[in-house]
């Protein structure tokens, strides 16, 4: 009985050895790189916003906006 629950034991870390990487990953790295994609592209659109109002309100000058 007691082989039995060794061999039990030792199958159950060898699958969990498969499981549990996956698992602890974390969320930002299942999404993967059409995420990263798309939250590049809100940040560089919200910069270019950025740049239009500084442009708008005088701040800079279409030299620095170019």
């Amino acid at each position: 009985m007691t082989a039995f629950y060794a061999g039990a034991a030792l199958l159950s870390a060898c699958a969990l050895l498969f499981i549990l990487p996956t698992l602890l990953r974390g969320e930002r790295a299942r999404r993967g790189p059409a995420a990263r994609a798309v939250a590049n592209l809100a940040v560089l659109r919200d910069q270019l916003r950025e740049l239009d109002a500084d442009l708008a309100a005088g701040t800079i000058d279409a030299a620095g906006y170019a």
